[in-house]
């Protein structure tokens, strides 16, 4: 059992300490202040053998000055008057006791704020401005349920740096319209603000808003929001009864500017989310894996990125139906115009969507699209590439859909190596606007549906640089249909 302890020299060489479980508990802290008070100490938790808190009042710490706080800047919720006794439907309300805390939390650098073992529900809302504070620290060992609200966010912490954040979400949160930054009717239980080389780990089942928020101040560059690593888990583990899918797990943007500083790295993983997450005029992002059970609402969103490199993109069956939004990673230009650009990603595979990757207007004067490894399966279109001015996607493996690649507007090189594709019902290969050089090699196993081409140029003006494909067994009425009226060559 963790025990308080304080052990000082009281006079004439003797020595006393006072001992008891930490913990919030009024009594015993009021009859350790008395004795201390008499001694001339104060109360001193110590809560991992070196660090501790000094509470000299006898109850929870109303008083956040210097005299009721530890000098090496750690303390725990439960210090402040938290109690993490929620069972899902009752328990203590302990918002103000973690208000308290966070604001002591933010107003030096280098302090540590622990959640211990429980499950604690929070109300309210707090803004904390660190005034570039650095190295503050937020650990979870329990659970914090955010009620939520319309248009609500829980916890907004601006304008730091270095800070390392760990947090426990159950239950809780209310669902939006998560489709932009700011929502619309939902509500977000975190959002962090203009801030730089922070890392933020957080685990959210059951919540059902926005987990987390990423943005940046003011209208430069040089208010950016830069992670040295984000991760994030979802999931609808029934904890008491409940079975929701999260609403979105992040939205990451750069405010009203265009950023130009790195963004940095970022993981998610969750069986599930109502909104995929999107990352809105963002450089240099990161992403180690991004890992997901089904999009009901949206897709993963990527608006107006450049230098974007991705380990792994892996989406499971989505709920979304088709026409627009209906892909399961989508790349497109934001509304005010800004390209993508730059994108490479090492393994990609979507399950049960409309179309599995859409890509549309790149920037012509930056790298276009490079995908190593990519697998598709039971859909309409693996990969729908419209306005690119390059691509190069390797190891293209699709079975039970529609067509492999769809080739619109106007397009520049596309170079594609087919592997392994399953049955197709439509044209493999279809191109209905145009493209200056497409390049075909790989093997085709399923061929292309009844009536259909393995390789439809259309009546655009394309040029075919080469198509080199092993058939094994295909099933097409035609290997290349090209059609009149244009310049194919």
């Amino acid at each position: 059992m963790v025990t308080t302890s304080y052990t000082q020299t009281a006079g004439m060489g003797s020595t006393v300490t006072i001992g008891g479980p930490i913990g919030y508990d009024s009594a015993r802290n009021a009859a350790n202040a008395t004795l201390g008070a008499a001694l001339g100490l104060g109360i001193v938790f110590w809560m991992d053998g070196r660090s501790y808190f000094n509470e000299t009042g006898g109850t929870a710490c109303d008083d956040i000055g210097v005299s009721n706080v530890s000098p090496y800047g750690t303390g725990t919720v439960d210090h402040f008057g938290a109690v993490g006794d929620f069972n899902g439907a009752s328990g203590t309300n302990s918002t103000a006791m973690i208000n308290r805390a966070l604001t002591w939390w933010a107003a030096v650098s280098a302090r540590h704020l622990h959640f211990p073992s429980g499950w604690y529900y929070y109300a309210g809302t707090t803004s904390l401005d660190l005034g570039a504070r650095k190295w503050n620290t937020i650990s979870c060992d329990g659970q914090i349920q955010f009620a939520g609200g319309t248009d609500l966010i829980s916890w907004t912490i601006t304008n730091h740096e270095n800070a390392d954040i760990q947090l426990r979400l159950r239950n809780g949160g209310t669902l939006g319209d998560f489709t932009d930054s700011l929502q619309v009717g939902g509500s977000t239980a975190l959002q962090i603000h203009t801030t730089r080389w922070c890392r933020v780990d957080i685990e959210a089942m059951n919540y059902a808003g926005r987990v987390v928020h990423f943005t940046a101040g003011g209208t430069d560059a040089t208010t950016r929001c830069r992670m040295i690593d984000a991760t994030i888990k979802t999931g609808n583990r029934a904890l008491s009864g409940d079975d929701a899918l999260c609403g979105q797990p992040f939205f990451a943007d750069s405010g009203t500017c265009d950023q130009t500083g790195a963004f940095g790295k970022v993981n998610w993983r969750g069986e599930g989310c109502q909104y995929g997450p999107v990352f809105e005029r963002l450089n240099d992002v990161d992403i180690g894996h991004i890992e997901a059970g089904k999009f009901v609402a949206s897709p993963l969103e990527f608006r107006g990125c450049v230098v974007v490199m991705a380990n792994v993109l892996y989406i499971g069956a989505t709920d979304l139906s088709a026409g627009a939004n209906s892909e399961s990673v989508r790349m497109i230009p934001t509304a005010g115009g800004r390209l993508c650009g730059d994108f490479h990603i090492k393994t990609l595979r979507t399950l049960r969507s409309t179309d599995g990757l859409y890509a549309n207007n790149f920037d012509p004067g930056l790298p276009s699209l490079r995908i190593d490894s990519y697998t598709g399966t039971a859909g309409e279109i693996a990969l729908v590439l419209e306005d690119i001015p390059s691509a190069v996607i390797g190891a293209a493996g699709v079975e039970d859909m529609t067509g492999v690649i769809d080739i619109r507007g106007a397009c520049g090189n596309i170079d594609i190596n087919i592997d392994k594709v399953g049955t197709i019902t439509g044209d493999a290969v279809k191109v209905t606007g145009t493209v200056d050089r497409l390049r075909l090699t790989g093997r085709m196993a399923g061929g292309a549906g009844a009536g259909f081409s393995l390789v439809d140029l259309g009546a655009n003006n394309n040029k075919v640089d080469m198509i080199d494909l092993d058939l094994d067994s295909s099933t097409c009425d035609q290997l290349v249909n090209i059609g009149f009226g244009g310049s194919n060559k």
